[in-house]
C-alpha cells in the first residue's frame, strides 16, 4: 500500500511512490543503517516535462531517487529507439544518465532491456549511460548479481 509515510519492515523504512508509466506503478526507495536504495522499474521521469532535467519538483520519482547509494532504475531503449516510444512509460540512455545525476545518485544499476535486446546491444546501452552519467558508477543489472552498499 501507498501511504504517505515510511513504513517499517524489521530494520527497513521503506517509502513508496507512484511513477510516470501508463499503467499503477510503484518505486521504493529503503533505507537501512544509513544505506539507502532506490528501485524505480517501468519509469518515464521526462514525460511531459519539457524543462528534464532541471526541475527536481517536477520529476517524477526524484525523491525517491535523491542521494542514494544505489538506484536501480528502467534503462531500455537508447535515444533514437525511444522517440518512437514517448509515453510507453519507460526510459531511454539519455533520461535515466539525467535523471541519476538529478537526483545524484551515487551507483545506478541498469535494467528492464528491451527483449529485442541482445546482450551486445546490452554491454553498448549500459556503456552509453556509463558515458552520460560521468561520476556515477554505471552497471548493467543481471540475474543473481550480489550488491554491497
Amino acid at each position: 500500500m501507498i501511504g504517505d509515510r515510511p513504513v517499517r519492515i524489521g530494520g527497513l523504512e521503506v517509502t513508496a511512490a507512484e511513477v510516470i508509466h501508463p499503467g499503477p506503478t510503484v518505486g521504493y526507495r529503503i533505507r537501512e543503517n544509513g544505506a539507502s536504495i532506490a528501485y524505480i522499474p517501468d519509469h518515464e521521469p521526462a514525460l511531459g516535462n519539457p524543462a528534464f532535467p532541471n526541475a527536481a519538483a517536477w520529476t517524477s520519482g526524484h525523491e525517491l531517487a535523491k542521494d542514494v547509494d544505489l538506484l536501480i532504475h528502467d534503462v531500455q531503449y537508447f535515444p533514437d529507439e525511444r522517440k518512437a516510444r514517448i509515453g510507453w512509460g519507460h526510459s531511454s540512455t539519455v533520461d535515466a544518465a539525467a535523471f541519476a545525476r538529478q537526483a545524484g545518485v551515487r551507483r545506478l544499476s541498469a535494467f528492464h532491456h528491451d527483449p529485442a535486446h541482445d546482450d551486445a546491444t546490452l554491454d553498448r546501452l549500459v556503456a552509453e549511460v556509463a558515458e552520460l552519467a560521468a561520476g556515477i558508477e554505471v552497471s548493467g543489472a543481471h540475474e543473481g548479481e550480489t550488491i554491497t552498499l
